[in-house]
């Protein structure tokens, strides 16, 4: 399995992170963060400034606020203040600016990962959840006060999701949703065959399109295939194997070769074509250790019973693997 890493926002402004220290909502970890930006002068400079802002403006809802509050009957709270729209212009608009990111659910930070086709990777995730990325994945990570977001822009990711019933956990693609609140799953989004392919682990995944859920909550050792236009279908699945690939193998089970042929090609520089529809279809069931290269092919060949042969294509001169039916 890859490194671990933190997702966390090292790479917010001045605004951002004075934003995030009034919120009262600042991790251990964005905290230490914090510390590391400000010791940049520039930075330190920039947050004092804001704070220094801050204060003023403070100081204008509280005068005012005093009025209106006078008015009212009552003092009024600055959330209130705001809300109220009794401030002039200037000093609404400063609020807004310095105030919004901590009293509302803004647009949050959006943090992109990614992985070559060599490497495996882990990101930590701010409440605790994990995602591990197979090789040539992509997604974006967007935590709000009410929601948790992810976009898987290519490839294939484990979640191991913190269960937070106030903060659904959502994985969207380009054409579905699959929402969480604490689970274990894959969704690979490059299957062109199938479309989406979500796998459970553990827990249950509803699959949304148009945000409306489609077919039935897919629970433990359930696969689902969710394509454009087509009725969801449903495979059993050992929850064991699933994301197997994060310990550097691979299982496939009573699988045909077509189906086979995209993880194979994930892990290795080669092209992959059947002699003829028939051994397209053909299935296998074995594991495999992905590191082994040529080997990996080879075993294929046997567990389906079929004959492997190279070929190079002339127009590009990458390698072809060939399966056609044993002689």
């Amino acid at each position: 399995m890859g490194a671990v890493h933190d997702i966390t926002p090292s790479g917010r402004d001045a605004a951002d992170w004075y934003a995030r220290v009034q919120s009262g909502a600042m991790t251990d970890a964005e905290t230490a963060l914090l510390d590391d930006w400000l010791e940049d002068p520039e930075h330190a400079a920039a947050f004092a400034a804001f704070h220094e802002l801050d204060a003023q403006v403070q100081d204008v809802a509280q005068a005012v606020g005093g009025e209106a509050g006078a008015r009212q009957g009552g003092g009024a709270s600055r959330r209130r203040v705001i809300g109220a729209g009794v401030l002039s212009a200037v000093a609404a608009g400063l609020i807004a600016f310095i105030a919004a990111p901590a009293l509302l659910d803004v647009d949050p930070k959006v943090e992109r990962w990614s992985t070559s086709g060599s490497e495996v990777e882990t990101v930590a995730l701010p409440d605790g959840s994990q995602i591990t990325l197979n090789t040539n994945t992509a997604v974006e990570v967007a935590y709000a006060n009410t929601e948790r977001n992810v976009r898987l822009l290519q490839g294939e990711a484990y979640f191991d999701v913190a269960a937070d019933a106030a903060r659904p956990f959502s994985v969207y693609t380009d054409s579905s949703e699959f929402r969480v609140v604490g689970t274990r799953f894959t969704v690979s989004s490059d299957d062109v065959r199938e479309g989406d392919v979500l796998q459970v682990a553990e827990g249950g995944v509803a699959v949304l399109t148009d945000n409306a859920i489609v077919g039935d909550v897919v629970t433990s050792g359930g696969r689902a295939f969710v394509k454009p236009g087509a009725p969801v279908r449903y495979e059993t699945v050992a929850p064991d194997a699933i994301a197997d690939w994060r310990d550097g193998v691979i299982t496939f089970s009573d699988t045909t070769l077509s189906d086979v042929r995209g993880s194979i090609q994930r892990y290795l520089p080669t092209d992959i074509i059947f002699a003829d529809e028939a051994v397209a279809e053909t299935r296998v069931t074995a594991v495999f250790n992905i590191s082994e290269g040529e080997t990996f092919l080879e075993g294929v060949a046997i567990a389906a019973g079929i004959d492997l042969r190279y070929d190079i294509n002339v127009k590009n001169g990458r390698r072809i693997a060939v399966f056609e039916a044993g002689k």
